[in-house]
């Protein structure tokens, strides 16, 4: 559980903050920085084996990928839980 921030673009990583949820277009490996302080990762692309769904399950951060919209539903500063106990 957390607040959002939707990175739409990778130069604005630094926008990001310890504790949100990622939440971007794609998995790309330059969010790196981002994976290691969420709470959890949720992308519009991607699918089991994608470098998001990886990193994840080597930290242990809850991930849903290749939701294709979650940035169009999921707004910045909305909070939400990313409940992965289903698959």
């Amino acid at each position: 559980m957390g607040k959002v921030r939707v990175i739409s673009d990778v130069s604005k990583i630094n926008t990001f903050k310890e504790g949100e949820v990622l939440v971007t277009k794609n998995d790309g490996s330059r969010l790196g920085a981002g994976y290691e302080n969420c709470q959890a990762i949720v992308t519009n692309e991607g699918g089991k084996t994608c470098h998001a769904a990886i990193v994840a399950r080597e930290l242990g951060v809850p991930t849903i990928v290749g939701t294709q919209g979650a940035t169009d539903i999921l707004k910045t500063g909305r909070t939400i839980t990313v409940d992965c106990t289903q698959g």
